[in-house]
């Protein structure tokens, strides 16, 4: 895999996969790579895994999709790990979609510049930053999470704002009653 300058996607998914078969797998594309789509779906990965992949990441100059979902090791500190080592970088794409993800406040301190897509449905997010420097977002996926009052209100601070792209947005299941709502 490291040697070949035309693999642009990598799917490993559902295969078990663990943080020691990452760290061997990602000592090798720390120096760069042609990928583009990363898909490492229903896994068993953690901490060590994102740890490993933090090089990868900076260095990557063509990864514009990551999908981490289903790996219920990935928490909340996995995710700022991810989200800090692909800020300013080219991540279009990011879905972590079925993990323990308990707040997403690292996106207000690590902007990533050219988000898209962002799915985090059916993690347990309750803690919401401000959603001002994504206004390029057009999708937003955060259905069977409790984000509450202060992530309604976060959401509709964006869709106010002049230039906001968001075309989609998925919130069942989130315990949002009229107060949330208004």
């Amino acid at each position: 895999i490291t040697s070949n300058n035309y693999l642009d996607t990598l799917i490993l998914s559902h295969l078990q996969l663990t943080d020691a078969n990452m760290i061997l797998l990602f000592q090798d594309l720390a120096n760069g790579s042609p990928l583009k789509e990363l898909k490492l779906i229903g896994n068993e990965l953690g901490i060590d895994s994102i740890r490993s992949m933090v090089p990868f990441f900076r260095n990557s100059r063509n990864l514009n999709q990551l999908n981490f979902s289903q790996n219920r090791n990935i928490n909340t500190e996995c995710f700022g790990l991810i989200v800090e080592a692909l800020r300013g970088g080219t991540i279009k794409t990011l879905r972590l979609w079925g993990c323990r993800i308990e707040d997403i406040l690292v996106l207000e301190h690590h902007k990533l510049v050219c988000l898209k897509v962002l799915h985090l449905n059916g993690n347990n997010i309750a803690g919401m930053p401000s959603l001002d420097n994504y206004a390029n977002l057009e999708e937003l996926y955060l259905a069977r999470n409790k984000i509450g009052k202060e992530g309604c209100s976060s959401i509709a601070k964006l869709l106010k704002k002049e230039g906001a792209c968001l075309k989609c947005i998925d919130l069942e299941s989130n315990d949002i009653d009229d107060e949330e709502a208004e």
